[in-house]
């Protein structure tokens, strides 16, 4: 599945790159080559601060509810307004 067809439906505010998507990680530490990581803010921690840490691994491709991030060399990116209602529609998209 490529980049755009994982984000049909999803309200996208900005977007660049169309790699092929192999798998969903919204958990930094699990993202593996060819992964999507939804970088979203949460009640105890901010997955926007693990972007850089992620962007070493590629193919890469961010999906971020952060207006203050920017992105990335080598990374297809989205900025969405509400990361946990893109998760969830890539998600459905995903199966």
């Amino acid at each position: 599945m490529n980049f755009s067809q994982l984000l049909h439906g999803a309200e996208v505010l900005a977007q660049s790159g169309n790699p092929s998507v192999t798998g969903l990680q919204y958990d930094s530490r699990l993202v593996k080559p060819g992964d999507a990581f939804i970088a979203m803010h949460g009640e105890t921690s901010d997955g926007n601060k693990f972007i850089d840490k992620r962007s070493r691994q590629e193919p890469f491709a961010v999906v971020t509810d952060s207006a203050n991030e920017s992105p990335r060399e080598g990374a297809a990116w989205v900025q969405v307004p509400h990361g946990r209602r893109a998760l969830a529609r890539l998600s459905a998209n995903f199966l």
